[in-house]
């Protein structure tokens, strides 16, 4: 059971205007979400002293000073499926006069007063990554009596950004995953991405979703079996075809000859228009690294960047065997990095804001080769630098941080690395 702390965030009030945040691309929790000021709940302290405090130290004023009531709102709870679980407490605050706020930036990016209908618009319109309850808040502002209920569906759901649909059924992944991101995008054409439910209940939940959503097309990231299984079942019970690189489309025959029999294939590469978000194109980018076909997907205005499995925001992306390779899957992320998305989105976690993660993921495997040429040149062979490097290791995932080393040893030596 995952543990649930608390905290608490401001619904600052002033006319008909609330103060908002955009979390920095570098904090831990909800990286370039646009959000309310507030923070958790420490030990010993109550829900208003502990907004206080926060307020405090984040927008460096007295809050009391200036307001004509302050009390809780409402409450949501983060959903089981979440890494980290958050119990938060909103209060709303109604001020008589503007405070004057010294603002700590080192949490925040951006911060302002807007118009309520305004924010609400700037959503929809696709310039803002807000959490599940953000919306229902925002449109309920003026029911002092309003409660939050999590909407009850067969499969979890939330929209980060407007028009972009992110479901989460259950999937045959690597722990400490167990769900894979199934996308459901587009204007006129619509397109369900990477749809592999673990088993044949989930299977008919999302059989049952896509039908109900009039979907258009399934499109495969790449050929891992946690991103298709049963998507062959879906397209033809659905009749709908499958959008796909030519290189997963073979990988996947090789181990199931018959598997797009009676399947109508489409197949994209670099630069192809797959359909249309917030009346932007959406093309295909060529990812290869972790998977030799691997494809992501981002609209012309790069408000977002679908990556697959370049990243994870659980656990970490494996880079081997012979559809692996480290020196590939290097470049991908500094493509995706030069690229500048304003946010990107993994397989197995949630949309994070910026590239901080994909920098930090560069880093971390810049830093892995370094070590593994230094034990090379040292004469350490692959399993003792298993056993060095991965200390404490899931027994279950050493065969997977082995082919990460192999695939660092193939980039060193292909580089020529190595002193002869």
């Amino acid at each position: 059971m995952k543990k649930i702390r608390k905290s608490v965030s401001a619904l600052l009030l002033y006319e008909d205007k609330i103060f908002i945040i955009k979390r920095s691309n570098s904090v831990l929790s909800f990286p370039g979400y646009t959000s309310f000021p507030g923070g958790k709940v420490e030990e010993g302290e109550t829900l208003k002293i502990a907004l206080l405090r926060e307020l405090k130290e984040e927008l460096g004023t007295d809050i009391e000073k200036y307001c004509s009531r302050i009390y809780e709102w409402t409450e949501a709870t983060s959903p089981d499926f979440n890494p980290r679980r958050f119990q938060n407490t909103y209060f709303k605050i109604e001020l008589n006069e503007l405070p004057d706020f010294n603002v700590d930036t080192r949490e925040f990016s951006e911060y302002r007063w807007i118009k309520i209908q305004t924010l609400i618009q700037e959503y929809q319109e696709g310039k803002h990554l807000f959490v599940t309850p953000m919306l229902p808040l925002l449109k309920n502002i003026n029911d002092d009596n309003f409660k939050y209920v999590r909407q009850n569906v067969d499969l979890p759901v939330i929209e980060p950004l407007s028009g972009l649909l992110q479901y989460m059924p259950l999937s045959n992944t690597l722990p400490p995953a167990n769900r894979t991101n199934m996308f459901v995008i587009g204007e006129q054409k619509k397109i369900v991405i990477d749809p592999s439910p673990k088993d044949k209940e989930e299977y008919e939940k999302v059989k049952k979703l896509i039908k109900n959503l009039c979907v258009n097309e399934i499109f495969l990231t790449h050929h891992h079996g946690d991103h298709h299984q049963y998507s062959n079942n879906l397209a033809k019970d659905l009749n709908i075809p499958i959008g796909i690189s030519l290189d997963s489309k073979q990988r996947i025959e090789r181990k199931n000859a018959n598997y797009f029999d009676k399947i109508q294939i489409k197949i994209y590469s670099e630069g192809m228009s797959l359909c249309h978000w917030k009346n932007q194109e959406v093309n295909v980018y060529e990812i290869p690294g972790h998977d030799e076909g691997h494809l992501g997907l981002a609209p012309k205005n790069m408000k977002w960047f679908i990556a697959g499995d370049l990243f994870q925001g659980i656990g970490s992306v494996v880079v081997g065997g012979d559809e692996g390779n480290m020196k590939k899957y290097m470049a991908s992320l500094k493509k995706v990095i030069a690229l500048k998305p304003d946010c990107v989105i993994p397989s197995h976690g949630i949309a994070l804001g910026g590239t901080a993660i994909l920098e930090k993921n560069l880093r971390h495997r810049q830093l892995r080769e370094k070590q593994v040429l230094e034990l090379l040149m040292k004469g350490r062979d692959q399993s003792e630098i298993l056993d060095i490097i991965y200390v404490g290791l899931d027994t279950r995932l050493k065969p997977f941080a082995l082919a990460n080393i192999k695939s660092h040893i193939e980039k060193i030596k292909e580089e020529k690395l190595l002193p002869i």
